[in-house]
C-alpha cells in the first residue's frame, strides 16, 4: 500500500555522510523515501535517525527511530 506515500522532493542535496531533501509543500501524512548505501567494510555500524523540520520554523520537527547494524 505504497499508493500515494512515497516522497519526491523538490530538491536533493547529497554529500558524502549524509542527504537533505527539500519540499516546498507537503500535505499532512505518512511518506517514505528509499535509499542504497554500499557497504566498504565490515563492523558494527549506527543508523543515525532522520529528522525533519520546518524551515521557517525549526519548533515544528519530527524524528524517526536510530537503530544499530552489522556488516559480516
Amino acid at each position: 500500500e505504497l499508493e500515494g506515500r512515497e516522497l519526491m522532493p523538490d530538491f536533493k542535496e547529497i554529500r558524502n555522510d549524509r542527504v537533505f531533501l527539500y519540499k516546498e509543500k507537503l500535505r499532512p501524512g505518512l511518506y517514505e523515501f528509499d535509499y542504497y548505501i554500499r557497504a566498504l567494510t565490515t563492523g558494527k555500524f549506527t543508523h543515525l535517525p532522520a529528522t525533519v523540520a520546518e524551515m521557517y520554523f525549526p519548533e515544528n520537527f519530527g524524528r524517526t527511530a536510530g537503530s544499530y547494524f552489522e556488516i559480516e
